[in-house]
């Protein structure tokens, strides 16, 4: 399952970046509307964990998110860190699995 499906239709683009073992860089550039359009990209650390035999969970903390101005546009960029509109400041996921029920529970919070 990709980023893509999880946070659709919120999420535009995704990709891995880096990673070694059980631990990964991911690349997620967020589009939301609801009274304005918000563009953010974002870098996330995804850490997975093997509890046990069938059973597993992950976390992801944002350790990078910037607020994109004119997304899509000839003259796109990044705004500055603190000159931005702070729509979106941090940003956790976790989720956890077990294999012999084939759950998968993720939990995400927009924090302002």
């Amino acid at each position: 399952m990709t980023a893509l499906a999880v946070f659709s239709p919120d999420v535009e683009r995704s990709r891995s970046s880096q990673g070694s073992g059980d631990s990964f860089q991911v690349f997620l550039r967020f589009r939301r509307h609801k009274v304005v359009t918000v563009v953010l990209n974002t870098e996330h650390a995804v850490d997975y964990f093997h509890d046990a035999p069938g059973k597993a969970h992950s976390r992801s903390s944002a350790v990078r998110i910037a607020e994109v101005e004119n997304a899509g546009k000839g003259d796109e960029r990044e705004k500055t860190p603190g000159a931005d509109g702070g729509y979106l400041w941090r940003m956790e996921t976790g989720g956890g699995s077990r294999r012999a029920t084939a759950a998968f529970t993720c939990r995400a919070k927009w924090l302002r």
